[in-house]
């Protein structure tokens, strides 16, 4: 690792030494603009930075921001728990200071929960946006990364559903995405050090308005370098998260052996492990994927008390699972970004061989030999072995 790497990642640790320990010095509640989500877009006319800072007002950081409220505009008893400021400048820190301005309160941004930024913005670079998230003893390192094909400041005003503070509806929706692993999470740490490297592509969660103005999330952003290149859909997220090992849990629906119905099974547990070959000029990736399910339901006829039906289904899975896999890689090959970071991989098992490689790593990447294996078990069946019929 080189030197100016250390640095940074020293920065980071001490960064998240210091989110973890708390606030260095006691500031009373009611001197503070507590920041909860932080978006960064470009002003239309002139292209500076435009900062959507949402903050939470002193009553409810007391109060801990329960839920309870719509987290709309004034409506009966109900009232928006948050205030939403926006600044330009040229620089992110000269837009932070321009919020003040607009603000009784000094800005405080341990307890910031998300760092969205706009598509335009996005597409010209990012590093200027994560810089300050570093430099800075208050950001936290372990705010989430979201980037929007919309405008950044829309999602901070629109309200919450269930909580009184949207920032942090969002990222209890982000927390809540495990049971589906259809959307990565990716924190401001995990961000810049993708950044740092040469070869692996920076990844960060894609989160949209819909027509009725909802937030939803789903998808992921994908950088080659700091600049957006493109998105990736919802089963190409998963098939990502797959190789990266970090499907926590979610559904596979296969069809039945009988081909009757269709069965869905639960995920409880998977992991995955990369290896490399490399033959001169020729690299080999080696990923194996294994996962642990439970049967969730079934609407077809099968009787899961035979031990071939249950193995048949956990092969469909394999089925499922690889399929998920190749549709990231046909993505990431087309977008040219090795979200997987299997450049990476390699300059670490063959550190060598890599002062060869590394220059033509993205032409290398989109011919990359691939060998998938995946390997399911299916653990429970449920409190029901035979079908529910006559």
């Amino acid at each position: 690792m080189k030197p100016w790497n250390k640095k940074v990642l020293a920065v980071l640790l001490l960064s998240f030494m210091s989110c973890a320990g708390g606030c260095w010095n006691y500031r009373e509640l009611d001197q503070l603009g507590i920041v909860s989500g932080v978006g960064f877009d470009l002003a239309p006319e002139t292209g500076k930075i435009l900062l959507t800072i949402q903050v939470i007002k002193p009553g409810e950081a007391k109060a801990g921001g329960g839920g309870g409220s719509s987290g709309g505009e004034e409506s009966g008893s109900q009232t928006r728990s948050v205030v939403v400021v926006e600044s330009t400048g040229a620089t992110v820190f000269d837009a932070v200071r321009e919020a003040v301005t607009k603000f009784s309160r000094k800005l405080f941004w341990p307890h910031n929960q998300v760092l969205i930024i706009g598509k335009e913005a996005a597409e010209q670079g990012v590093r200027r946006f994560m810089d300050f998230e570093i430099r800075d003893a208050e950001p936290r390192p372990t705010a989430w990364v979201m980037v929007t094909p919309g405008k950044a400041g829309d999602l901070l005003k629109a309200p919450g559903k269930m909580e009184k503070i949207p920032a942090m509806e969002i990222a209890e929706m982000l927390r809540a995405q495990s049971v589906t692993s259809k959307a990565g999470s990716f924190m401001v740490h995990d961000f810049v050090l993708r950044l740092l490297s040469k070869t692996a592509a920076p990844v960060a969660t894609q989160i949209r308005l819909n027509e009725k103005n909802e937030v939803q999330l789903g998808g992921t952003a994908v950088f080659i370098g700091e600049k957006l290149t493109g998105f990736i859909g919802k089963r190409e997220t998963r098939g990502l998260l797959w190789v990266l090992g970090k499907v926590k849990s979610g559904i596979v629906t296969v069809k039945d052996p009988d081909n009757k119905g269709k069965v869905s099974l639960e995920v409880i547990r998977s992991s995955s492990k990369i290896k490399t070959e490399v033959k001169g000029d020729s690299v080999r990736i080696k990923v194996t994927v294994s996962v642990r399910s439970n049967v969730g339901n079934q609407n077809g006829e099968l009787d899961l008390s035979k031990l071939e039906t249950l193995k048949s289904l956990a092969r469909r899975e394999e089925t499922a699972i690889r399929n998920e896999i190749k549709a990231a890689l046909d993505k990431a090959r087309e977008l040219k970004a090795d979200i997987f970071g299997f450049g990476e991989a390699v300059r670490r098992d063959h550190p060598k061989a890599w002062k060869r490689l590394e220059p033509r790593w993205d032409e290398i990447f989109t011919e990359l030999q691939v060998d998938l294996t995946v390997k399911a078990n299916i653990n429970q069946v449920g409190l029901i072995i035979k079908p529910i019929k006559p």
